[in-house]
């Protein structure tokens, strides 16, 4: 990745994606492979709620023939950076929870590492299935294997190694009971890239 294209970047994404500590560049380029290996390879249209500074989406289009591609995302300075160097997106602010889309406008969502975010990560998911048609992608920290990592790197120990701005944490067992209760007609399953779980939902009501 360009280094250039860090300026002006939130200091904990250019932390996070400018790290030389190679198992951490390991793991986020494991993550980003496992994403575009999910995501459906022909799909109408395509949004990245949550998408700050737009690297998934830049890594994405790469590898995935999108008709249009919509990143929302409630940070103006994240929006300004993903549209700098993804010039046929669109970017939109907006919250994970209200959703500026009509019901079943979307053909497939992704939201990535947001979920632990946020206070009401229901509603967040809710809202996601009420926009899209096909299938959705969720990804949170494993919050065990996160925390392990933090501490391995003299990370957050302070907090035993979580990140002040996680508010929910999600183990395997957790995640799956969160998915059974806030899409229970829809089918789902749960893919593994260390530290990160991830959702793949489909055959949405």
């Amino acid at each position: 990745m360009n280094h250039d294209l860090y300026n002006g970047w939130r200091e904990s994404e250019k932390k996070k994606y400018s790290t030389k500590n190679p198992f951490k560049k390991r793991a986020i380029q494991n993550f980003l492979n496992k994403i575009t290996e999910l995501t459906p390879k022909h799909v109408g249209i395509l949004v990245d709620v949550g998408c700050g500074e737009g690297v998934v989406i830049n890594y994405i289009k790469q590898n995935v023939d999108a008709n249009q591609i919509i990143g929302l995302d409630l940070s103006l300075e994240a929006l300004k950076t993903a549209k700098r160097w993804n010039k046929n997106a669109q970017f939109i602010r907006a919250s994970a929870y209200f959703l500026p889309l009509k019901n079943k406008s979307i053909n497939s969502s992704l939201c990535l590492e947001v979920l632990e975010h946020l206070e009401e990560p229901e509603k967040a998911t809710s809202e996601l299935e009420r926009v899209t048609q096909d299938s959705f992608i969720i990804s949170v920290p494993n919050s065990t294997l996160f925390r392990l990592a933090n501490i391995a790197s003299l990370k957050n120990l302070r907090r035993l190694g979580e990140d002040h701005d996680h508010v929910q944490r999600f183990t395997e067992e957790s995640f799956l009971k969160f998915l059974k209760r806030t899409i229970p007609e829809s089918d789902f399953s749960i893919e593994k890239s260390f530290p990160w779980l991830i959702g793949i939902i489909k055959n949405l009501s």
